[in-house]
């Protein structure tokens, strides 16, 4: 989970932790943008720029 950084865009998003999830991105399965509610939440985030990011988990990336 992270959150988008002005200027707000889907189109080519700048997230918080944009740095590190550059070693990330051969791995990165999906980008969900302007999320609000994940598994685990109790409520509804009001915020409209949380993005999650998922990555396939193997040998490479847990050495990253």
């Amino acid at each position: 989970m992270t959150n988008l950084k002005k200027p707000y865009s889907k189109i080519s998003p700048i997230f918080e932790h944009d740095e590190v999830m550059k070693n990330f991105e051969p791995f990165i399965i999906n980008k969900t943008i302007g999320l609000r509610q994940w598994p685990g939440t109790i409520k509804a985030s009001i915020d409209n720029h949380k993005v999650m990011i998922t990555y396939k988990c193997c040998k490479q990336t847990l050495n990253l």
